[in-house]
């Protein structure tokens, strides 16, 4: 029979698991952060199983500080992204408006 691993191993690995996470979002492999956030909840559905929790209370405490600060670089790189688009759009509308043409730009065409 099998003995089911201990709590504090499960965190630890939470942990490793959290941090890269974070590292994967910070460089943009999206690829390998939802990899490694899907192993995350594979890894809590594990810890919630355990009967030894307190002894793993020191390193569940920085599981939870890294998720605070992976969830900070979600948002921060999400935002980002999204502002970055939108000065895409911002431009490509921008230059189609001045962009000279055989019925003249948007510009020419109001003047």
């Amino acid at each position: 029979m099998q003995h089911p691993e201990p709590a504090e191993r499960i965190a630890q690995s939470l942990l490793a698991v959290t941090l890269s996470a974070a590292s994967a979002v910070e460089f943009g492999d999206w690829e390998t952060a939802g990899q490694l956030l899907r192993r995350r909840e594979q890894l809590l559905t594990q810890l919630e199983a355990c009967d030894d929790l307190d002894s793993a209370l020191s390193t569940l405490e920085a599981v939870q500080s890294a998720e605070k600060d992976l969830e900070t670089l979600i948002e921060r790189t999400t935002f980002e992204a999204v502002e970055g688009m939108q000065s895409s759009r911002a431009f490509r509308e921008a230059r189609r408006a001045y962009r000279p043409s055989s019925s003249g730009g948007v510009f020419d065409q109001a003047g």
